[in-house]
């Protein structure tokens, strides 16, 4: 394979490493397994015009991109785009999709994984016609996402410790939307703190998001507004993977759907993969099955305790 590799030296954790001893040890890895690769270091402000860049060179086939949530969605939008191959070094905060690809979170695992990886074809979502691996989400979490970026976080962790700040305050004041959705032509108005429209339907028994994006279909998932205490008994189990169990969590799916605002003074708080998404009071969501190539390790063998 054909491999460009871009690293975002300001996104995500590739901010507190040496980026350059990083880049070394991809090259050294992939090229062990017979690849040709070329690593670029990049500043954010760099990485749209870098991605536009590769448009033109017809030989690269994967693009294997380093960063946050943000790197990797715009590396994930052009090679949808230009029917290239996308490889995820889980660089991020929650890494949800190298997740539901099997990618193991720490960097060396991850290169080593990937250069051994195979090209698979996964679900994608769109929100207006723009690519999200993961999920759109009203509500509770964009409300902590907007509380925890008015912060400036130097790692990790500190940006984990700041979201757990501002999920506390914003489980004692939860938002409540009035929000018509429309779930495969078919209407209602709701009254919810929580809509969450994923990628896929959630796995069980790990924090939310799909244990492969390969169903075709969307995971629609509400909640009413509830008490604090329900709302951080509902934040626990999404945590810790049984989300399922809880009563007030309602989940459905659909191929297509429509969340729009009837409340034309209240702006609503939206996420998409995590970025914050202003200035939109409707989106038409739809699933678009195996539109995507991906670098996916195999799945682990089952242990065999006979051999």
């Amino acid at each position: 394979m054909q491999i460009c590799a871009l690293l975002n030296k300001d996104g995500g954790t590739l901010k507190t490493i040496d980026v350059e001893e990083f880049a070394r040890d991809i090259e050294q890895k992939f090229r062990a397994h017979d690849h040709e690769i070329e690593v670029s270091i990049i500043a954010g402000d760099q990485l749209i015009d870098t991605l536009a860049q590769l448009a033109e060179n017809n030989e690269c086939d994967v693009v294997l991109a380093g960063g946050g949530d943000g790197t990797i969605s715009a590396a994930a939008q052009y090679c949808w785009q230009n029917t290239k191959t996308l490889g995820v070094i889980p660089a991020g905060t929650m890494n949800l999709f190298a997740r539901s690809l099997g990618i193991p979170l720490n960097l060396d695992d991850a290169i080593d994984a990937l250069a051994d990886a195979s090209k698979k074809q996964v679900d994608i979502a769109t929100a207006n016609d723009e690519l999200f691996l993961h999920q759109l989400s009203v509500g509770l979490h964009p409300k902590i996402v907007k509380m925890r970026d008015q912060e400036q976080h130097q790692s990790r962790f500190q940006k984990i410790y700041g979201s757990i700040r501002a999920a506390l305050t914003t489980f004692s004041r939860p938002p409540r939307y009035q929000i018509d959705v429309k779930i495969d032509g078919e209407s209602a108005r709701e009254h919810l703190s929580l809509i969450a429209v994923s990628n896929n339907k959630y796995g069980r028994g790990h924090m939310p998001y799909a244990d492969f994006p390969q169903q075709g279909e969307l995971g629609i998932y509400t909640a009413r507004p509830l008490s604090t205490q329900a709302n951080l008994k509902l934040a626990s189990d999404l945590i810790l993977g049984t989300w399922d169990a809880n009563p007030d969590l309602k989940e459905r799916t659909a191929q297509k759907v429509t969340v729009s605002f009837p409340d034309g003074k209240k702006h609503p708080e939206v996420t998409i993969d995590g970025e914050l998404v202003e200035d939109q009071k409707r989106f038409e969501i739809q699933i678009h099955p195996k539109a995507l190539s991906v670098l996916a390790p195999p799945p682990p063998q089952p242990f065999n305790l006979f051999g």
